[in-house]
């Protein structure tokens, strides 16, 4: 298709277990070991197979190999994350370990936001220190992995629907309690738990995947995701696609009600992602205020705050089913995969 998406049968959406799947090891296997043993034996959140971290997983999964292929030359085998200016968590590492195993000929790009206007010895700290952190991959040969630093988002958004916007700039201030006054402009903090102050914090990220996405395509993964197998198969006979975030999470319609944070591989430029930034353009000169979005309900009577849907986790599923309801092509794949 023109969009580099695969139609998902009736609903446009991929819900199948069928034939059309076959175990292949030969593509999952990574030529790379692991660092060292520093992260083995930790579990963040408790669920990964025990041989996993023994080296005894067994990679194979049942993989979509339908009969289209797709140039693979317009995918750029990038996988970003977006990281605040703080020194990375464990489950961080954790999850950079799993990439270095699993997907080792892909570029892992470390995007850290940090507060806006810092100067030159702040960057540097930053840097040294993130870098430190990450040495064990850093002294891996075959595994490329980039620490990008961005003291200035706006420049990030030329070229972009958010050119102009600047609604993101005072969320990298650093410092929470101008954080919390900002945030106490735009939405009702009486009565909001103390974990929704941050909220602010959490949209640079939120927008910033989305531009990064747009501009230069490739795979975004959160950093609290863990690779249990490669999955590049996917990309070579589907393309670009999404992922539903629980089997729970599947309607009767066949649609998907909320897309997990992780985003397939898509070609840069990709008419989705500027369509999601549009919205976002929309309902930030529509909703935000000192360039915050509210974390109060727009209505009494709204299921979710407005950031929920215009940047938060709702906004990818926004844009799928306009995509699905005006008949464009997008390939959503379940937790049967």
């Amino acid at each position: 298709k023109s969009n580099n998406v695969k139609n998902g049968k009736s609903n446009n959406v991929k819900n199948d277990k069928s034939n059309n799947v076959k175990n292949d090891k030969s593509k999952l296997k990574s030529s790379v070991e692991a660092p060292d043993n520093t992260f083995r034996g930790m579990d963040p959140f408790g669920y990964l197979p025990a041989a996993w971290w023994n080296n005894n997983y067994d990679a194979s999964k049942e993989i979509y190999t339908g009969t289209d292929k797709y140039d693979l030359s317009k995918f750029p085998k990038v996988v970003h994350t977006v990281w605040m200016a703080n020194p990375l968590k464990p489950y961080v590492l954790a999850s950079i370990d799993s990439i270095a195993r699993f997907l080792p000929d892909l570029t892992y790009k470390l995007h850290i936001l940090t507060p806006d206007g810092a100067n030159h010895t702040v960057l540097e700290a930053v840097r040294l220190r993130i870098e430190d952190q990450i040495k064990p991959f850093l002294d891996l040969p075959e595994f490329d992995i980039q620490v990008i630093l961005h003291d200035n988002v706006e420049k990030d958004f030329i070229g972009t629907p958010l050119d102009n916007i600047g609604f993101t700039q005072r969320h990298l201030g650093g410092h929470v309690n101008n954080l919390l006054s900002i945030i106490n402009q735009g939405g009702d903090r009486e009565g909001t738990p103390h974990g929704e102050h941050q909220t602010a914090m959490v949209h640079a990220s939120d927008v910033f995947r989305v531009v990064l996405l747009y501009k230069e395509g490739g795979i975004y993964m959160d950093t609290d995701h863990f690779i249990l197998s490669g999955f590049w198969p996917l990309v070579e006979n589907m393309g670009s696609f999404l992922v539903c975030e629980t089997r729970a999470d599947n309607q009767p319609d066949g649609r998907c009600k909320l897309l997990n944070g992780f985003v397939g591989a898509f070609p840069p430029g990709h008419m989705f992602f500027k369509d999601a930034l549009t919205r976002i353009a929309t309902l930030a000169k529509e909703h935000a205020v000192n360039g915050i979005f509210p974390i109060r309900k727009i209505q009494k009577s709204d299921p979710k705050p407005i950031w929920w849907t215009a940047v938060g986790p709702n906004l990818m599923s926004v844009v799928k089913n306009k995509w699905i309801d005006e008949g464009k092509d997008v390939w959503v794949v379940t937790d049967g995969y």
